[in-house]
């Protein structure tokens, strides 16, 4: 089971430090769309040594607590 497939199960989370290594190791771009309006919009994650980053995943951020799945638009 991969970890995008993990992270798609109800009740599993991540912290702030997932992102980014998932980016790192995957070497993948991360839009993180942000639900609080107290904060920026969007959050992008971009891996430490990107390599021709030619993948990206976009992903909701909920009150500074849950990462949630969205939809490319």
């Amino acid at each position: 089971m991969s970890l995008f497939q993990r992270m798609s199960n109800q009740g599993t989370w991540a912290d702030a430090i997932i992102p980014q290594a998932v980016a790192n190791c995957l070497n993948l771009l991360i839009q993180i769309i942000e639900l609080n309006p107290a904060f920026s919009p969007v959050t992008v994650v971009e891996p430490i040594n990107a390599r021709d980053v030619s993948l990206r995943v976009y992903t909701g951020h909920v009150d500074e607590i849950h990462y949630v799945s969205t939809s490319e638009m």
